[in-house]
């Protein structure tokens, strides 16, 4: 499907992508940087609510409200940090009650390095000076990045080809019935929950 950039909405852009690469691709493909943005943040905030192997119980966003995505400000958990163009997008609160930082980041060119000092500074600062309120902080990226440019260890990168290989069709399919809000069939959601789990796991332990 050829989208407009005058008139695709993100609700066109998930109904259509038939595959994550597919998502991608469109989205590389728009001239609207505000829509791009946004549902790259909107696939990120169903992505760890629905991959089981982060554990996350309830996904944030920080700063203005955003259609579609809780934000933290409803959450009632006081952190005492200024989130403000600092640089953290997400909040992911695990089952076992700790607290994830994320940061996302979409490039038209994926092939293209994110440097670590030139994009991503800010959040590494603000993750060191908070760390204790942090199981771990995540870069969420469809890009290359050069992870050993980080000098926490905490950080781990989310993206590139481990991201294309953790979002298989399945995994797609469960995300945009996750963002449209129209779950999957019970017994088929907790089938390929399963089979996704045991890879996805797999493909995180070796990154």
């Amino acid at each position: 499907m050829i989208f407009n950039p005058l008139n695709t909405t993100i609700d066109d852009i998930f109904q259509n992508s038939t595959s994550y690469n597919h998502f991608v691709d469109v989205l590389s493909n728009l001239s609207h940087t505000q829509i791009k943005g946004d549902a790259w943040e909107l696939f990120s905030y169903h992505y760890f609510q629905s991959d089981p192997k982060f554990n996350i119980k309830t996904v944030y966003s920080i700063g203005e409200d955003k259609e579609g995505m809780n934000n933290f400000s409803s959450a009632g958990i006081d952190l005492n940090i200024s989130f403000c163009d600092e640089g953290i997008d997400k909040i992911a609160i695990t089952n076992h009650g700790t607290i994830i930082a994320i940061q996302d980041k979409f490039r038209r060119n994926n092939s293209k390095q994110i440097g670590w000092k030139e994009h991503l500074a800010t959040f590494e600062a603000l993750f060191g000076r908070c760390i204790d309120k942090f199981e771990y902080g995540i870069l969420f990226t469809n890009s290359v990045v050069d992870t050993k440019l980080s000098q926490n260890d905490r950080i781990v990168t989310v993206g590139g080809a481990s991201l294309t290989q953790s979002v298989d069709q399945n995994m797609w399919e469960i995300i945009k019935a996750s963002y449209f809000n129209k779950p999957l069939r019970s017994e088929e959601h907790t089938s390929e929950l399963q089979s996704h789990s045991f890879i996805s796991y797999a493909v995180f332990c070796l990154k």
